[in-house]
């Protein structure tokens, strides 16, 4: 999550579909969480868990 190759995808938008749901598993608590970059935190930040409504198209 926070190597500088995973920053610089998150950092990235594309012009048609924004950003990509990036996510990472977490196999002490067996859950999938989202992330995303913040460029006030100058790093990636867990922005809570995976949604059902996360992998439906919009």
């Amino acid at each position: 999550m926070d190597s500088t190759n995973t920053e610089a995808k998150t950092r990235t938008e594309h012009r048609e579909y924004g950003r990509a749901l990036m996510l990472a598993y977490d196999k002490p608590r067996n859950r999938f969480y989202r992330y995303e970059y913040s460029f006030e935190r100058g790093g990636n930040y867990e922005t809570g868990m995976l949604r059902r409504e996360d992998l439906l198209e919009s």
